[in-house]
């Protein structure tokens, strides 16, 4: 009985040791880094789902049943109506704000993050390059990393804006020979650019369906006048 205890607390020791090597803080780290984007990404999609699918008639479809004829019922119908219609741009402004956090700044975080480590994490050729020079990440500041993932952002979500008129916030620019992190930085153009497109798409409707509704609450409002 002894003999077994001693090689449970052995083994247990010994795969606690195993545990706390570097080998295994890679594979923490690298598995946190996997969770959290594909949990972003969960996230991201669903709210694009939820505000891509918005339509106009949404507005006023849920106010249904007959026509209101008496003066109380139509009083009822204009405040249905303006409650829903704040209920919905609320909605869509918190799934929007929802949507920056866990589709731009989320992700923005992990690939500034992989940049800063990138010695560390992605062994080998180095992820950034200054002015053209590939340069080790040791040689940046955290505001350097935070002007990185900010230019990479505007440059998704504005699409080729930049580019055409030649800006940039900073000369620091993912070293394109080093394919992991570049690939890294493509996604996260992309995702910042779809978010921004949805944001864009869904505040257009919006803007063209609140006319619509103002004219159906006055028209009620008109029509009480004259009762």
């Amino acid at each position: 009985m002894e003999e077994f205890r001693k090689m449970v607390v052995n083994t247990t020791l010994y795969f606690i040791e195993i545990a706390k090597t570097e080998a295994a803080i890679y594979i923490y780290i690298w598995s946190l880094i996997i969770i959290l984007t594909a949990t972003s990404i969960i996230i991201a999609f669903y709210l694009l789902y939820r505000i891509r699918n918005f339509k106009n008639s949404d507005l006023i479809e849920r106010i249904r049943g007959p026509a209101p004829q008496r003066k109380r019922s139509i009083v009822r119908r204009i405040k249905r109506l303006k409650a829903f219609t704040s209920s919905v741009r609320l909605t869509l402004v918190r799934n929007s704000l929802v949507l920056i956090i866990v589709g731009i700044i989320m992700p923005g975080v992990l690939l500034g993050s992989i940049a800063a480590k990138q010695t560390w994490l992605l062994p080998g050729t180095y992820a950034l390059e200054l002015d053209g020079t590939p340069t080790d990440s040791l040689e940046f500041a955290r505001t350097d990393f935070l002007l990185f993932v900010t230019d990479q952002a505007l440059r998704g979500s504005l699409s080729d804006t930049l580019e055409v008129f030649d800006y940039a916030l900073t000369d620091i620019q993912n070293n394109p020979k080093n394919i992991l992190f570049s690939i890294f930085v493509l996604f996260y153009r992309f995702l910042t650019g779809f978010v921004a497109a949805s944001i864009f798409y869904v505040g257009y409707r919006i803007i063209r369906a609140v006319p619509h509704v103002r004219k159906d609450i006055t028209k009620w409002e008109l029509l009480l006048e004259a009762m």
